[in-house]
């Protein structure tokens, strides 16, 4: 599979008879926003500043700039002289509230007329400060001269009588320190954007052997597989979302069963490397493999195969899933989830279907059980409507669960479960380049 990436430009004229004019007949025009700091989904520290740079233009002037935080107003700044057309200026905001944040930025011009732009960020907990370690007392003998007074506390032990035999002094244990308590490592709430090239993994299963293999490469480096790939990481997922097993490929043929010779080998029924992991035996049942290339430089690539795996106790496969959308893989504005259904096991009827949105990570950012026959990720559907469609922007760039949209590369996944028993899954990717 190879992904290609364009950038185009969208002119967009609007000319309406109707609208607000200022004196002369002439539309009002719109202010340009861009945001430069900070930068797309950084990370702050809860109770860190966080100065948010902007910088406004418009030909009839900016007047003003308000900052927002989760719809919340936290700041406005006044243009330094009424009219100017272009207003650079920081705004501070506090960082608290630990978990993903919406950051906007509106300006204004002389007309009054708004316009916006927004990202999102995201906060940690602060680390706590370290305990001051108190200084340990310093031991004395003394013997004939006391010595020069110091600022520690000190002990003194007498000297023994001329007529006893001395004895080496017995000194007190000295009082331990207490070690260095080290603070804990926060997992940061970050992304990694896609790389272009390919990126494919292979997933068969015939009933007696497994092949399961990836390849990528980065186009910047070069056309062939393991070009500018540091390493390939495979995820094994039950269809609740659970990680059974991991495994890190550093080297290519990237094999999840272990390589000879520079071919991959099958995993067989019945050999000791049938297995997910050493206490994970491979049994019947519907598995999500997915492998996630990285790059030198932390960026990735995604592929995602459902497998069904028969090993003779379970019934043959009565029922099929489709996702119909995302049919643009590629997204700017909002997500649309649909699927459909077919076989055998679909004609006695349908429960109903399971969605999720998953990283490439494995965290679940979105699930939906939906029991109409239109099966929508987000709703909708009734009565021949189309899907509800989820509007980055209008969400405050994150998702249902909380956690932030970032520009980088998902998981869909469906699961049907039919009345008869029978299960079918399917899943797609789609990546979300910027978020306008």
């Amino acid at each position: 599979m190879r992904l290609l990436y364009s950038l185009g430009i969208l002119a967009l004229v609007a000319v309406c008879a109707a609208c607000t004019t200022t004196q002369g007949g002439v539309t009002p025009s719109r202010p340009a926003v861009q945001i430069l700091v900070p930068a797309f989904g950084a990370t702050f520290l809860e109770g860190q500043p966080v100065g948010i740079q902007s910088v406004s233009t418009d030909p009839t002037g900016i007047t003003r700039v308000e900052l927002s935080i989760d719809g919340q107003p936290v700041k406005t700044d006044q243009a330094v002289t009424q009219g100017q057309t272009q207003f650079n200026v920081v705004q501070v905001w506090t960082a608290q509230g630990v978990g993903a944040h919406a950051v906007l930025v509106r300006a204004f011009n002389t007309a009054n007329v708004s316009a916006e732009a927004s990202i999102p960020i995201a906060v940690s907990a602060a680390i706590a400060d370290l305990p001051t370690a108190t200084q340990a007392p310093i031991v004395i003998v003394v013997t004939a001269t006391p010595p020069q007074p110091t600022d520690a506390p000190i002990v003194f032990v007498p000297p023994f009588p001329a007529t006893q035999t001395a004895l080496p002094p017995t000194l007190p244990p000295p009082t331990p320190i207490p070690p260095t308590p080290i603070p804990p490592t926060l997992p940061p709430l970050v992304f990694l954007p896609p790389f272009d090239g390919g990126m494919n993994v292979v997933v068969d299963w015939d009933g007696e052997q497994m092949q399961l293999e990836a390849t990528a490469n980065d186009t910047l480096v070069g056309g062939d597989d393991g070009d500018g790939i540091a390493y390939i990481e495979f995820f094994i997922q039950d269809l609740q979302g659970n990680v059974i097993a991991t495994k890190r490929e550093n080297n290519k043929p990237y094999c999840f069963f272990g390589e000879s010779d520079g071919q991959c080998t099958f995993g067989r029924q019945g050999e000791p490397n049938f297995r997910w992991s050493p206490d994970k035996p491979i049994q019947s049942g519907w598995y999500f493999i997915r492998a996630v290339a990285h790059t030198r430089d932390n960026r990735i690539q995604v592929a995602e195969r459902p497998l069904y795996v028969n090993l003779g106790d379970a019934p043959p496969e009565s029922l099929f899933v489709n996702l119909t959308e995302p049919s643009n893989f590629n997204l700017e504005k909002e997500l649309t989830i649909r699927a459909e259904t077919d076989g055998p096991s679909s004609n006695s009827g349908i429960d109903h279907v399971d969605f999720f949105v998953v990283t490439y990570d494995s965290k679940i950012v979105h699930k939906r059980t939906e029991q109409s026959a239109d099966y929508c990720g987000f709703g909708g559907g009734e009565n021949n409507q189309p899907c509800n469609t989820y509007n980055f922007k209008q969400n405050g760039l994150k998702w249902l669960n909380g956690d932030p949209v970032f520009p980088t590369q998902y998981i869909v996944r469906a699961i049907a479960y039919a009345r008869d028993g029978a299960i079918a899954a399917n899943t797609v990717f789609f990546q979300i380049d910027r978020v306008q």
